[in-house]
């Protein structure tokens, strides 16, 4: 019985660790900017904007299909994404301007990041027609804004924060294991060491995959299956990289059926404790690189 309740648990740590842990590939965010003009003039401070998505050519069926609203200031409509690959591929831009008290829809306009679409538009209003054109640079924009040397920075901690992270909680879930299961001190100094080793190795080779898949045309025209497919490809690889690593240079302590399980312990929680530290963490990070180098 209890060799039938450790290899159910043992399956639910696989189908578990697709979606655990603290390690993530990085992601440039992204704002949408639009000069927006009605009969040549600029539009007034609390004109509303929204983003609408995948709109027909049939106006009246974009209704209902608002993927966000953004503030206009000084004739600008702008969108934050916090994630570029978020903004979608094909939408509209509706704006209610209160001084006519009417709201005006833009023509279609395709986003592509991979094809470095532009970020920078001018919408021209009229009662009787609407034009939109790319304007301005095609760079996206990010919390470092054009600043190479910031943007690399902003990277490399937010590298070594999940790096950090990863490795001290997989250290302290094993010391806490180990502990559990009554092995000696004297023996905790190799699987230790292996672990600390392999995430030096597979944290990076995460991000690079996870970002890799998650650039592929699938990913950008299929959203949340390129985001599923890109966990699973990604974490998998680590986890079973872990697993025979720890297995292979600890032979003597564990079985191979004992590093899995060990394994998908320790990036079980590596998700549940990194995944909340490490968003506070760079949300924090991303607030000081933008307020000191935009």
């Amino acid at each position: 019985m209890m060799k039938n309740k450790f290899n159910l648990f043992f399956v639910l740590i696989i189908l578990l660790v697709p979606l655990v842990s603290a390690d993530a590939g990085p992601h440039p965010s992204a704002t949408l900017e639009f000069i927006v003009t009605y009969n040549n003039q600029s539009i007034s401070n609390d004109s509303v904007a929204s983003l609408i998505v995948s709109c027909p050519t049939a106006i009246e069926e974009c209704e209902g299909k608002v993927d966000t609203t953004g503030p206009c200031e000084d004739g600008i409509c702008s969108f934050y994404y916090y994630r570029i690959e978020r903004i979608p591929s094909n939408f509209r831009v509706e704006v209610y301007i209160p001084s006519v008290d009417k709201s005006f829809m833009s023509d279609a306009i395709t986003f592509s990041y991979l094809e470095d679409s532009p970020l920078y538009y001018k919408i021209a209003f009229t009662d009787d027609d609407v034009t939109n054109h790319p304007v301005g640079p095609v760079t996206p924009i990010t919390p470092l804004g054009d600043n190479s040397a910031n943007q690399a920075s902003y990277l490399l901690w937010s590298f070594l924060i999940a790096l950090t992270l990863t490795i001290l909680i997989e250290l302290c879930t094993t010391l806490l294991l180990f502990k559990r299961w009554k092995i000696k001190k004297g023996k905790w100094k190799t699987p230790l060491l292996t672990i600390f080793c392999i995430n030096l190795l597979s944290v990076p080779l995460v991000w690079v995959i996870f970002s890799t898949v998650y650039s592929l045309p699938y990913a950008q025209t299929y959203p949340l299956s390129g985001l599923l497919l890109a966990l699973v490809i990604s974490e998998t690889f680590a986890f079973v990289l872990e697993a025979f690593v720890i297995y292979f240079f600890n032979k003597k302590l564990f079985s191979l059926q004992k590093s899995f399980w060990l394994s998908g312990m320790i990036n079980l929680m590596s998700f549940i404790l990194g995944g909340i530290i490490l968003t506070v963490l760079v949300a924090l990070f991303y607030a000081y690189f933008a307020m000191y180098f935009t």
